[in-house]
This record gives C-alpha cells, structure tokens and sequence, in this order.
C-alpha cells in the first residue's frame, strides 16, 4: 500500500475517507473548536452554528447517525481504504492475546506493532477525521489514539466475543471491512439497566462509535466465513458524556 510517503494529506482524504462524512469534516472540526473554546456550552454552540450554514448541517447530520442511547454508525473508511487494508491483513498471523482471560481472547493482530506504516495512515486519518467527531458526540477536549487491533472472527476459531468492557478504551470505534464475506456477526451493547441494543453488521467502511470503557459489549456469532474488524481504543481527557436532549436542541 502506497502510505502518506509522497502523498499530501488532501489526497489521503479524498481517497481513504469515506464521501458522506468527508464533506462534513471542515464543519465537525469548525463546531469542535467552538465547543472546546466555549466549555461545551450548548446555546453558545447553538449561536454560532445559526451564523454558519454549514456548520449546522453537518452538526444534523451527524446526530442523525445515533443508532441507540449513546452508540452512532458513522460512515468513515471508503471502500478502497477497506479493500487495501483487507489485502495488507490477508497474508498476516493473527494471534489471541495470552495475557487475557481465556473467555475474552479474539484472534487479533495489532497494526502498530505488525504494520507500522499503515498505523501511521491510520492515525493521520483519526486525527483528521475522528477526533472532532469524538470531540463533539461525547462533548469532550481531547482524545489520544492508543491502539488499533484488526480482529478476526470465523466459525473454525474465534466464533463470537462474550461480553466484556473495553478497559483500556474510553471511546471505541469499531471499522467494518468485510460485511458481505460472512454471514452472522453483527453486535449487541447494553445501553440500560434492562435494554439490550443489536446492531446489524454496519456496510463496508462504517465505523460503531461508544463508550467502550463503560458499555458492556460482545460480537454475535458467525456462521461462515471471515469478519473483519478493524477496533480503535482511545483515551478521553476533558470528558463529559454525550447529552441526547442536548443534540435535540440543536437540530
């Protein structure tokens, strides 16, 4: 994969970053610094984003993609990102995790120890892409990308994950690579005391945005073939939690 070497970061975008959340990102970025300059004061970020067009649209548009209290699918790799990352992967040794509980190992392969150039493209693209977007859905200063870990699921070894928290993840996003080569899968979260949230498996590209530290979780089983996941944890500072009435007066 040609990575960010001879590459502006314009192209990087234009290729890798998928459409529907590219032409929201100078507006995401734009409301995520008036949110960090005001305390994430919602009727001042109302204010502002009544005087910006497009600011307000991409604010709609991305509290539109709240699928359950607190959890969003957001479009965020393009197809040919997805494509070249599945062929980097395909040749690679996945491996569990033996420092973990034996009933929370994953086949997994972590990119910044295996494929470092293709971590360094992906945290350009989270700082470019994810990080307003974090910043404004959980009303937050910063978030610091700790870990990417591309994960395998199949029937012959790692079928499902049970539930589990992601203790080293104040914020996971969840990339799906593969949705169309598998059949089962798809996600269930604990959004409430007795609420158990399914989530399909999301199209190609799309990332399942949550609370990974304290929103207990598991991969649902798969039947046939391989799913591809490609798991972002990070570390929040400044953090309030996403307020759902907040967005409404916003919209």
């Amino acid at each position: 994969m040609n990575h960010l070497v001879n590459t502006t970061l314009a192209d990087v975008q234009a290729r890798y970053l998928h459409p529907a959340l590219r032409q929201h990102i100078p507006g995401i970025a734009a409301l995520a610094e008036i949110g960090q300059m005001m305390d994430w004061d919602v009727d001042a970020m109302l204010a502002y984003t009544t005087k910006h067009v497009h600011v307000l649209a991409a604010w709609r548009w991305l509290t539109s993609r709240q699928v359950a209290p607190g959890v969003f699918d957001i479009p965020y790799y393009s197809e040919e990102f997805c494509d070249q990352l599945l062929l980097e992967l395909q040749d690679k040794e996945f491996a569990r995790n033996e420092m973990e509980d034996v009933n929370f190992q994953i086949e997994e392969l972590v990119l910044g120890n295996e494929l470092p150039d293709l971590f360094e493209t992906c945290e350009t693209l989270f700082a470019v892409a994810m990080q307003p977007v974090l910043a404004l859905l959980f009303s937050q200063d910063d978030s610091d990308l700790t870990s990417i870990q591309a994960a395998k699921y199949n029937p012959e070894e790692v079928s499902h994950g049970n539930w589990h928290f992601d203790q080293d993840s104040d914020h996971t996003v969840v990339v799906s690579l593969n949705p169309n080569d598998f059949k089962g899968g798809g996600t269930e979260l604990r959004t409430g005391p007795f609420t158990v949230q399914y989530i399909p498996p999301l199209p190609k590209g799309h990332a399942l945005l949550f609370m990974g530290r304290t929103t207990l979780h598991r991969g649902l089983y798969v039947e046939e073939g391989d799913r591809m996941l490609l798991v972002h944890w990070t570390v929040a500072s400044g953090h309030k939690y996403y307020n759902e009435e907040d967005s409404c007066t916003l919209h």
